[in-house]
C-alpha cells in the first residue's frame, strides 16, 4: 500500500486524476476527512470537497508495482 496527499484545484485536474487513476491496475481509494471515494470514479471524485488537499491510498499492488509517479502534478 502506497499513500500520498494531492491537490485538485480545476476541474480539468479532476478528469485528468481519474483518467490517470483508470490506468492503474490497483485500487486506487480518494479519502477526505471521513469521505471514501474510488479514485476512478468521476462522479465520486466530484462528491468531494476538492478545495483542500485529500489523501490518495494506491492497494492491492503486485510485487514492485508502483503508480506515484503518474501522479507527481497533483502532489503537495
Amino acid at each position: 500500500m502506497e499513500e500520498i496527499t494531492i491537490r485538485l484545484p480545476k476541474v480539468s485536474d479532476v478528469h485528468n486524476f481519474s483518467y490517470a487513476a483508470n490506468k492503474c491496475k490497483c485500487k486506487v481509494t480518494v479519502i477526505h476527512g471521513e469521505y471514501q471515494v474510488n479514485g476512478k470514479s468521476l462522479l465520486g471524485l466530484f462528491s468531494l470537497d476538492l478545495d483542500n488537499p485529500v489523501k490518495v491510498v494506491f492497494s492491492d499492488l503486485k510485487d514492485g508495482e508502483s503508480y506515484i509517479d503518474n501522479f507527481r502534478e497533483w502532489m503537495v
